[in-house]
């Protein structure tokens, strides 16, 4: 982001009027049109409140209606300030110390972000590979006990897609079983057609070439973790977990919360060139 493009945040972050402005220029807020009491026309009473002219309503609307920051304590140029500080990984410990704000203000706007991202997750439906593209595919256990000590964790399966490409584009998805009826689905809705799909040679990959059509590639890792002949490998999958696990509190490596730590790693990985235009664009679609 060039110098310009750092004056015009930090005014976004700073100056509340500004923030307004941007928000409704960029269509993430809209200005009332009619009244959501009775449908009736509006007309501005403030820069954030609109009344309604119907002569049995009068009702004020504000413009924050429907959107995150309605019956919000925080200003709109607080919440985006949290909401780049969350886009771009900023500590907890730093939000808290430095911004002045409360652990249930950020924890509450900070599931606010997380079902933006959820949404938008959703919403951008994943498919990776194509033409002469290769997916490595892998399962990985998230949450155990180191030596049987500690906070007992049950642990879940998760089972990952990366792309052999710079962009490293990736599926991850939490799944109760490792058979064939559940990974050989996944791989077919996620996998373009003329992709390679590498793997381990864990029987459940068996039908990636017969009953999904993919070209199939395998590395046995009780051997070696390169294939001396054909050179496969799965090392691109294998380096996505370290850092996946890297950024993922054993605490939160339950089936309940670890859903939303593979949606936010995913959603970095895949925007991480230019992630606060992606999440404006985001915010965009969760209000729309």
């Amino acid at each position: 982001m060039n110098r310009l493009g750092l004056d015009f945040l930090n005014r976004i972050c700073q100056d509340e009027m500004f923030c307004l402005d941007f928000l409704v220029n960029s269509g993430i807020i809209s200005k009332p049109s009619t009244c959501i009491r009775c449908f009736g026309p509006v007309s501005e009473k403030s820069s954030v409140h609109f009344k309604c002219t119907t002569k049995n309503c009068r009702k004020i609307n504000c413009i924050f209606w429907n959107t995150p920051f309605a019956a919000s304590k925080l200003k709109v140029n607080q919440a985006m300030e949290l909401f780049f500080l969350f886009t771009h990984d900023a500590p907890s410990k730093f939000v808290l110390d430095t911004k002045r704000f409360s652990s249930a203000t950020v924890s509450k706007w900070f599931k606010v972000y997380m079902d933006i991202l959820t949404n938008d997750y959703s919403y951008l439906e994943t498919k990776i590979g194509g033409e002469g593209i290769i997916v490595e595919c892998d399962e990985s256990k998230f949450g155990k006990r180191k030596y049987h000590r500690g906070h007992r964790v049950e642990g879940v399966w998760v089972f990952g897609l990366v792309e052999r490409t710079l962009e490293r584009r990736l599926v991850v998805k939490v799944v109760e079983k490792r058979d064939a009826a559940t990974l050989l689905p996944i791989i077919r809705g996620c996998v373009l057609p003329g992709s390679t799909v590498l793997t381990d040679c864990w029987r459940a990959y068996n039908g990636i070439e017969s009953e999904l059509g993919l070209e199939h590639g395998t590395v046995n890792h009780s051997i070696n973790y390169v294939d001396p002949l054909t050179l496969n490998h799965t090392n691109t999958i294998e380096g996505t977990w370290n850092g996946l696990k890297m950024k993922v509190p054993a605490r939160k490596r339950t089936k309940k919360l670890i859903i939303s730590e593979l949606i936010r790693f995913s959603w970095n990985r895949k925007n991480k060139a230019q992630k606060w235009e992606a999440f404006l664009e985001a915010f965009r679609r969760f209000n729309i």
